[in-house]
């Protein structure tokens, strides 16, 4: 799912079965999910190599046993843990259902855990470097609930896109031309379209809106070069 309420596919199985645009401050499927019932872990069995890692897992497992109260965080770059201990964490805490990106103020991954309200919350840098390392209690990360200006903005934009889609011209038998960011390096292919933007398939780069931009730095339709023409059209 990508943050800001925009969108939201609901996979199961690896199979795709619903496929939504919603806007609002989460997804209703997010909310069914967490929270649930308190419930008692077990600790995996600890190894000789760990220095804080059992620590951790017993203050996780000790929160989860009643309801959320209060939103608490564990920052795991900021404390004294060694790649024992992660994996020791990882191994306790599994992975759930869950998975949210999110790109609004940096790149940010917030995946659910097997533990109701305990989810995994690390942040990025452009270059996918991974800054800070968190876990969350609470029913639902507040970095994953979309704020009042990015619900307006997401109706805004969700409108013109609508708006847009019904003057789209449909142009038979054009070629189909791939285009690149030139910032990074980003590649616009019409076949595939942009679940960004809502761009469906079939839809030439020459005929964007002129408010659409680059999914992933923001650079302008101007910014972008060809890299290949092929003998293709986008429809059939």
């Amino acid at each position: 799912m990508r943050a800001s309420g925009v969108c939201v596919n609901i996979m199961l199985t690896q199979q795709r079965v619903t496929d939504e645009i919603i806007v609002g401050p989460i997804p209703e499927s997010i909310w069914r999910t967490h929270p649930q019932p308190p419930i008692t872990p077990e600790l995996p069995p600890q190894s000789t190599e760990l220095m804080n890692g059992a620590f951790i897992a017993h203050e996780i497992a000790e929160r989860v046993k009643q309801p959320v109260k209060e939103p608490h965080i564990i920052n795991l770059t900021l404390l004294p843990v060694n790649d024992a201990d992660r994996e020791y964490l990882d191994r306790f805490l599994g992975e759930g259902c869950s998975a949210i990106f999110s790109r609004g103020y940096g790149k940010c991954r917030i995946v659910s855990t097997h533990f109701p309200g305990v989810w995994r919350v690390n942040y990025f840098n452009d270059m996918n470097t991974l800054l800070q390392d968190m876990i969350e209690i609470a029913d639902i990360p507040e970095i994953a609930v979309a704020g009042i200006d990015d619900i307006e903005d997401a109706c805004a934009g969700l409108k013109n896109t609508l708006e847009w889609l019904k003057e789209y011209p449909v142009t038979e038998n054009e070629p189909v031309v791939r285009m690149e960011c030139k910032v990074c390096w980003w590649v616009y292919d019409p076949v595939l379209g942009d679940d960004v933007w809502q761009i469906p398939p079939g839809v030439p780069f020459s005929q964007l809106p002129d408010y659409w931009c680059c999914p992933v730095c923001e650079t302008s339709k101007s910014g972008f070069m060809v890299i290949d023409e092929g003998n293709d059209s986008c429809k059939d």
